[in-house]
């Protein structure tokens, strides 16, 4: 199956499409089919932070 997997903080470029096994659920375990989904501006925010920023958040 196909998967876009993320192994860097970065900009968009840094999303990578592979080829994965499918999963092969257990005795206590079920696979989902997902047919679409999204990615949140916040995903995309952290994504390209650089590692060991913190966000803060002030009230």
């Amino acid at each position: 199956m196909k998967a876009v997997i993320c192994t860097k903080y970065g900009s968009p470029e840094v999303l990578e499409l592979v080829e994965v096994d499918k999963p092969t659920p257990t005795a206590n375990e079920v696979l989902i089919k997902i047919c679409a989904t999204t990615v949140h501006i916040g995903d995309v925010k952290i994504r390209s932070l650089k590692p060991g920023m913190v966000l803060l958040k002030t009230l």
